[in-house]
């Protein structure tokens, strides 16, 4: 995987987690608390597993090791500052590398299990599994009458290429 693609992605996840946690500032926590979601107990669990995904991979590709505190990311506003701090240290990761690092097979934990996975492997997972339950919040966020819109990549394709997107 081109080590600017992969940097374009992590440009694009930060994008869309701010979008998404601008989104969420509108609701109050108790209102998040309520409101099922089908993967986890309510869009705010939901919300909080999407960052620790993010933040243990973030961990792994670095070599250290991660515990969520879920009591410290008890409210929106420190979802929204968590959100902010872990796309930083991505990008901040992602820019740090050089295409051979993207290719070095890490040794990953995952529920107990070892597996053995390329340090882009481990990017893109974090990418799809964020955009996956960003998918998945739009519609529960929508029935709370918020709508997440979030830009197709391809226009942070033609800003970084320097290209106006006419829409």
């Amino acid at each position: 995987m081109n080590h600017s693609v992969i940097l374009s992605l992590a440009k694009y996840n930060a994008v869309a987690n701010h979008l998404l946690f601008e989104t969420v500032g509108n609701l109050s926590t108790s209102e998040l608390e309520i409101t099922p979601s089908p993967s986890r107990k309510n869009i705010f669990r939901l919300l909080q597993h999407l960052l620790a995904v993010e933040a243990h991979y973030l961990a792994q590709c670095r070599g250290q090791n991660f515990d969520f505190d879920s009591q410290a990311l008890s409210t929106v506003e420190s979802l929204q500052v968590f959100a902010s701090q872990v796309d930083v240290s991505i990008i901040n990761l992602v820019t740090s590398l050089d295409e051979n690092d993207l290719y070095r097979v890490m040794d990953i934990q995952i529920g107990g299990y070892d597996f053995q996975f390329t340090t882009s492997q481990i990017l893109l997972h974090i990418f799809m599994h964020s955009a996956q339950h960003r998918g998945e919040l739009s519609v529960l966020l929508s029935f709370k009458g918020q709508s997440l819109v979030l830009p197709d990549i391809i226009v942070q394709f033609a800003q970084e290429s320097e290209q106006t997107w006419p829409w």
